[in-house]
This record gives C-alpha cells, structure tokens and sequence, in this order.
C-alpha cells in the first residue's frame, strides 16, 4: 500500500480504534495510545514514509491484529 492512501487505511480500521506500540528499546515508537481510525491511519502513514527514507540499518518488527 502507498503510504499517500490515507484513505484506504482508514476504511480498513474500525472507527474507534486504537494503536499501541512498544519499540521495546530498539525502535522509535509513540508513547500514548493513538485513538481513531483517522489518526492512527496518519500516523502510521508518517511512519511509512519515514521508513522509506531511513538508512537502511534500521530495522521495524510489527505485529498485526485485527480492530474488532
């Protein structure tokens, strides 16, 4: 997915759902929970495109989980 498909993320979270992270001290992560399919789709596409213009050292582990 394009990291400019705001959009198209956004339909694929539930309205209220929320993102929580931990980098676990090897990766840059947010401190408080993002709440909102509209927010957490922008802040995952500013991480997107963040990425694609990191050095290539650095290293991104997610796991995914559905927003029931």
């Amino acid at each position: 997915m394009e990291a400019k498909d705001i959009a198209a993320l956004i339909s694929l979270l539930a309205p209220a759902a929320v993102a929580t992270a931990d980098g676990g001290g090897l990766a840059v992560s947010h401190l408080h929970p993002i709440v909102g399919s509209e927010q957490i789709a922008r802040a995952y596409a500013t991480i997107a495109v963040r990425r694609a213009t990191a050095p290539r050292s650095w290293h991104a582990r997610s796991t995914a989980c559905p927003a029931w």
